[in-house]
């Protein structure tokens, strides 16, 4: 996989609708039962918050 930096803004949004799925995922399976691994959840939103930064970046330059 490429590094964050290589990627272009097709590339970063598409693996932001795959974080945004698995994010989606972990919170809906989550409410029946107990999360199998707790920082997951926060760990997929601070790559979330990554891939909008680049992408932001990426539309203003």
């Amino acid at each position: 996989m490429k590094k964050t930096e290589q990627m272009t803004i097709e590339e970063v949004t598409k693996k932001l609708a795959e974080l945004r799925e698995q994010l989606r995922g972990i919170h809906f399976g989550a409410t029946g039962s107990k999360a199998k691994n707790v920082k997951e959840h926060g760990n997929i939103r601070r790559e979330v918050a990554r891939m909008e930064t680049l992408k932001s970046a990426m539309t203003k330059s």
